[in-house]
């Protein structure tokens, strides 16, 4: 390989994976968490504690994100700090879910799979979970493989962090409201996205099937009939 070439190459590389993890555009920012008065009669509201110190415009971001996804299946949802003052008055109710985003040190305590993304803990036949992880560093992980492959021409589009933290935190809410440890062969719930898969998340299009969209919607409303009572 010509070295100048090669040179350019990893240059070119750490300046797109620098922008991929760690830059948000302002254009590209809406304003941030929900207030309280904004949840929604009949969705749930996610409540995410960001304890991997990910820059809060990128977790803005990811979790507007991920309220599109859940618009897309009929389900409305309201994104609030988990270290908010009303995540602890609604920690019991079941149309909330918690999502803690881990750094590796705290993954690593769970022994999980060195490859897993994120975790719903608990057997999926409890049909009362409501909290899941996200692993940051592999969210990392999987920004720095995507911008390697659009660097050799493999991929076409890469997506950026805030995209893969979205979709991720949207696959483990997909485990806790389809009560379902397993994956499926194509979509958010792939058990690891495929390069057409990765292609659609970049454009956000990647989505749930009909059968798990109409599932989620019926778990919903049965989490916030519950929460009613």
């Amino acid at each position: 390989m010509n070295r100048a070439f090669g040179n350019s190459r990893i240059v070119a590389l750490i300046r797109v994976a620098s922008i991929l993890i760690g830059g948000v555009a302002e254009a590209d920012i809406a304003p941030g968490a929900a207030s309280a008065q904004a949840v929604a009669a009949r969705g749930i509201t996610v409540h995410i504690t960001n304890h991997a110190a990910v820059d809060q415009k990128v977790l803005d971001r990811a979790g507007e994100i991920l309220t599109h996804i859940l618009e897309k299946v009929g389900v409305q949802a309201t994104v609030l700090d988990g270290n908010s003052e009303m995540a602890g008055r609604q920690a019991s109710k079941l149309s909330n879910v918690y999502i803690d985003v881990l750094p590796r040190e705290r993954a690593e305590r769970l022994r999980v799979s060195a490859n897993v993304m994120g975790l719903a803990p608990g057997a999926a036949t409890d049909h009362d979970r409501i909290k899941v992880f996200v692993f940051d560093h592999m969210v990392e992980k999987l920004v720095w493989d995507q911008v390697k492959a659009g660097v050799a021409g493999r991929a076409s589009r890469v997506p950026h962090k805030t995209q893969i933290l979205g979709y991720a935190m949207a696959h483990e809410i997909g485990h806790l409201l389809l009560h379902v440890a397993s994956h499926s062969e194509r979509g958010i719930m792939q058990a690891s996205w495929d390069r057409a898969a990765m292609q659609d998340l970049a454009v956000e299009t990647l989505t749930f099937s009909r059968e798990e969209a109409e599932r989620i919607q019926a778990e919903v409303a049965r989490r916030t009939s519950r929460s009613s009572e």
